[in-house]
């Protein structure tokens, strides 16, 4: 577990200098050449950082450990023409348990997977988004939580950094309070709920201003708003919802802590607890205009 105040995680270099030294998580690397290989991290200092290990291929090279994804260490950087180099590397945390547990590790490379595509939008928070990074990672890997809860609260806990939070409580095209009875589809586009009136088309005023808004005026002629009549969201990204996955997700967008949660292990729920997080998934992978890979080898 990594701890300690953002004093530890103070700028340590000089603009100046020729090196400068981070606290970073590695996320990702490449092969670069024979012996060398790309390293990305995240740092709490500048946030993403792609730097080059020098040898860290070659076997028996200190730096090869270090170097690997999901090890925490603390660097000395030299700045480079293109990228810069590890010159040191001291080892802080590598969550030795997860190497044992295929699912506890997958959901770990994908907090990794989800820095890397998201990580240049978080450089404002870096320090307090690194704490979050490695705590999350310690749950994951020495914890006896649900990964899939677990990798929920990430989720969530990400898009609110990133201000991409999901509408959970009203329509968004009425913006009428959500109840289950009224629920529908979670639209990606515009990340949040339709309500059941809205997804046939009886609200036609709240379709128009809603697609005015979202897509510009040309949404909003007479024979675009005719064609979506009764499908007006088709053609869009969006997923059809459960009132208990919704109960979840609200329940769990709400911040509750897991000692809060109810720990009903019924089929149904770990069913919902799956389908909410697969759904947010989704969401993540449309806004990031990618998919996510990480969690292709188990089945959640």
């Amino acid at each position: 577990m990594i701890t300690g105040d953002h004093r530890f995680y103070k700028m340590a270099y000089d603009e100046q200098m020729a090196t400068y030294s981070v606290h970073a998580v590695n996320l990702s690397t490449y092969p670069l050449g024979e012996t060398d290989k790309i390293v990305t991290m995240f740092s709490a200092e500048r946030g993403m950082i792609r730097a080059v290990a020098k040898g860290a291929r070659k076997p028996g090279a200190k730096i090869g450990g270090r170097s690997e994804p999901l090890n925490v260490n603390q660097y000395l950087l030299a700045k480079g023409r293109n990228l810069d180099i590890i010159t040191q590397a001291e080892s802080i945390g590598s969550f030795p348990r997860l190497r044992h547990d295929l699912t506890r590790l997958s959901f770990a490379l994908y907090f990794a997977e989800l820095t890397q595509s998201f990580g240049q939008g978080l450089s404002d928070e870096s320090a307090a988004f690194f704490e979050y990074l490695g705590l999350s990672l310690s749950r994951m890997a020495d914890s006896e939580e649900d990964p899939v809860l677990l990798s929920l609260e990430f989720e969530l806990h990400l898009l609110d950094e990133l201000g991409y939070k999901p509408e959970l409580t009203i329509c968004i095209a009425c913006a009428e309070p959500m109840t289950e009875y009224r629920l529908a589809i979670f639209h990606h586009d515009s990340g949040g709920l339709i309500c059941s009136d809205c997804h046939r088309g009886k609200n036609q005023e709240s379709v128009q201003e809603h697609f005015s808004f979202e897509y510009g005026e040309g949404a909003q002629s007479n024979a675009v708003l005719q064609e979506r009549k009764y499908k007006p969201y088709a053609g869009h990204v969006t997923t059809h919802i459960t009132p208990l996955v919704w109960k979840r997700l609200v329940t769990m967008s709400s911040g509750l802590k897991h000692d809060q949660l109810e720990t009903n292990a019924s089929e149904g729920m770990i069913r919902a607890n799956q389908a909410a997080r697969k759904l947010i998934q989704t969401y993540l992978e449309h806004r990031s205009s990618r998919r996510m890979k990480a969690l292709d080898l188990i089945d959640v």
